[in-house]
């Protein structure tokens, strides 16, 4: 396409529908519209440049796409709209689910809480993470909220609804990565020793406004480390091997009654688990 363009379509199915450009120069911009007006509107979701939507569409009625060029600038571009495959279903107890491009899993969480999907990719295929319920509603999306330009979303998700998963890859819709769920998952108020067996985000309320200590203690060649993530899961701290060999340990002051988040990762592979401890200092 060259210039602004505006057409209708009418889906064949009810759900999530992908619009999206890919530019071959310009700054593409989208719009959908329906009856009743603007539902959606996006610039630079798709990655250099490129315009994306993600939507849940009715079958059977009619949308307006309009698709131009960002200050009425000059340039080309593709105009792609298809509907959101799904990769399948992705269980609570699904482990790494493998993700090779853009896929969608639907998710039916089998208890009620806060529950969080993040990547880990090799390195340089930065992937990125939406989440949806039922209805197409957005609860979260991410890009490089974790290290290595892996993504986190997560949120509070009803026993026995359905949600979706969907994962992009940056600029792209190639790319491969690991796609994993924690289910909420709790540490006491005042603390204690946690198990951990694998990579965990805990959720963690303090009942006291204090500083507190996150420590992992290992035994053998596994090399964990600590983030500590707000409510919104963004980064307050974070350690590798500052306490001691390979363990970890993050210092933080916290608020009692808010809520934060404790993610327990490994460097090694081949040998995921250790204790957290969580005391008051």
């Amino acid at each position: 396409m060259d210039g602004p363009t505006a057409f209708e379509f009418t889906p064949n199915q009810n759900g999530l529908w992908v619009i999206s450009t890919f530019d071959r120069e310009g700054d593409p911009i989208l719009d959908l519209s329906n009856a009743y007006g603007l539902i959606a509107s996006d610039d630079d979701t798709g990655g250099d440049s490129n315009a994306l939507i993600v939507q849940y569409l009715n079958a059977g009625e009619t949308y307006l796409i309009e698709a131009g060029l960002y200050d009425n600038g000059y340039g080309s571009f593709s105009l792609i709209v298809e509907p959101a495959g799904l990769g399948g279903y992705m269980t609570p107890y699904s482990g790494d689910m493998e993700v090779d491009g853009l896929t969608e899993f639907m998710f039916l969480p089998d208890k009620t809480g806060i529950w969080v999907f993040y990547t880990y990719d090799n390195g340089y295929d930065d992937p990125y993470l939406w989440l949806y319920d039922d209805y197409g509603y957005m609860l979260d999306y991410d890009d490089d909220g974790m290290d290595y330009g892996n993504a986190v979303v997560g949120g509070f998700m009803m026993e026995g609804e359905t949600y979706y998963v969907r994962v992009g890859f940056y600029g792209t819709r190639t790319g491969s990565c690991l796609l994993t769920v924690t289910p909420p998952v709790e540490i006491p108020g005042n603390g204690g020793d946690v198990p951990i067996e694998d990579e965990a985000l805990l959720l963690f309320t303090p009942d006291q406004t204090a500083n507190w200590e996150f420590r992992t203690i290992s035994t053998g060649e596994n090399d964990p480390y600590i983030y500590v993530l707000d409510s919104n899961l963004d980064e307050l701290g974070e350690d590798d091997d500052s306490a001691g060999g390979n363990d970890a340990i993050v210092t933080i002051r916290l608020e009692a009654g808010e809520q934060y988040y404790i993610f327990i990762g490994f460097w090694d592979y081949d040998d995921t688990s250790t204790t957290l401890r969580v005391t008051r200092r």
